[in-house]
């Protein structure tokens, strides 16, 4: 009875062995058709992606230099922004200050994101940029959307707790 009992156990694995091998191949061959469908677009947009990128970058650089303002002191509301677009964080309040800032080109980071946003939107890519991983994973890139993720769990776990001043 208990080689019968193991037996039976046995297949069963086997079983679910085969269908996480079919999930990770179906995945994988998402993941790819994810990719082709960004880089179509983002060959089709590249002329705008390149004009926004120049715009974004010499507004940010001249109008940042004029009033000495750090190019980095707009990290945080990037993320805040690529998170909100990539619908992984809603936050409509921070994506209103960036085009509200005199020296950020609103138009340009939008035309710079908008091959991955259209591909988002067809078939749920993700470029890097806008992933959240664990912090011990986090590329440069991704870094400032994990200390978003961390601040918002922070914020949530203490909102009830915090005296407001008026």
């Amino acid at each position: 009875m208990d080689k019968a009992v193991r037996l039976i156990l046995c297949v069963r694995e086997i079983k679910l062995l085969k269908k996480v091998y079919k999930s990770c191949k179906f995945l994988a061959i998402m993941k790819i058709l994810q990719i082709i469908v960004f880089l179509i677009i983002k060959l089709l947009l590249l002329p705008l992606s390149i004009i926004g990128y120049i715009v974004f970058v010499f507004k940010i650089m001249v109008y940042g230099k004029k009033r000495d303002i750090p190019v980095t002191s707009t990290n945080p509301l990037f993320a805040h922004w690529i998170l909100h677009k990539f619908r992984l964080r809603k936050d409509e309040d921070g994506a209103k200050i960036i085009s509200s800032l005199p020296f950020i080109s609103g138009a340009g980071f939008w035309l710079m994101m908008e091959p991955s946003i259209i591909a988002n939107r067809i078939c749920g890519y993700i470029p890097s940029l806008a992933k959240i991983h664990e912090p011990e994973k986090a590329s440069i890139a991704s870094f400032d959307n994990c200390k978003t993720e961390f601040f918002d769990k922070i914020m949530e776990k203490n909102i009830n707790r915090i005296d407001y001043l008026y």
